[in-house]
């Protein structure tokens, strides 16, 4: 913000997690706000950007969806995630799906993806691979993958690029809401409640039946973000 100060920026763009901190008030030229779920706090920004599926700009339209993605576009099923889950609990891995998953999907080859996940020592079956990898790193596990269980993350939206199916958990109400919407919209199968279930009814959610048939995500919502930021 002191810097936006020294010169008048015809935009200021913020994407921070959570409620708007009382500074972004102070931003020169107009506010432009990337938020998570929908939910811009008690900040009145000029332009906002829904990366779930609240308000006038939101996803799927205005998704905002790295362009590496491309690059491994039609991978489905081959590489090192050919025929196998992708297990991935978000980056610290609150929920303990990675260990959960262990238990009860042991006749299930899987990749388990870590990023900022320093708990390892639990037990890793047969067929079972930790893959340690972050940003770019991680996509070609990503879109190899068969199918994958997931906490709600931007991983969601990029399983939904490559058409993969997916089983979503979530930590908390807002994560639900959205997890729930995008089940709605024939991208994934989502629990339906906070956290994990018991073991056996998490075994009998994984074996659902599950093929996604929303709309594929297109990597064009930067574009069309741009083009809002320039009509003004």
């Amino acid at each position: 913000i002191k810097a936006a100060k020294s010169f008048q920026p015809d935009w200021t763009i913020v994407d921070l997690p959570g409620d708007l901190p009382s500074y972004v008030a102070d931003v020169r030229g107009k506010l432009c706000v990337i938020d998570g779920l929908g939910h811009c706090g008690n900040i009145k920004p000029d332009l906002i950007i829904s990366q779930g599926f609240e308000g006038e700009y939101c996803a799927p339209s205005y998704l905002i969806l790295r362009e590496a993605l491309a690059r491994y576009k039609g991978v489905r099923g081959r590489g090192p995630g050919a025929g196998r889950w992708l297990v991935y609990g978000g980056a610290s891995d609150e929920l303990g799906l990675l260990p959960a998953f262990n238990r009860v999907m042991t006749s299930q080859p899987a990749n388990l993806l870590v990023t900022d996940y320093i708990d390892h020592s639990f037990e890793t079956v047969k067929d079972h691979t930790i893959v340690k990898g972050s940003g770019d790193a991680s996509l070609g596990w990503v879109a190899g993958a068969e199918r994958a269980a997931v906490h709600l993350g931007m991983i969601c939206h990029e399983l939904a690029y490559y058409g993969i199916p997916q089983w979503i958990f979530s930590r908390t109400e807002r994560h639900l809401a959205t997890a729930m919407e995008m089940d709605k919209r024939g991208y994934c199968l989502s629990w339906g409640r906070i956290g994990l279930p018991n073991d056996n009814d998490l075994r009998n959610f994984l074996e659902r039946e599950n093929e996604p048939l929303g709309e594929p995500f297109d990597l064009e919502g930067a574009r069309r973000v741009l083009e809002l930021m320039e009509a003004g």
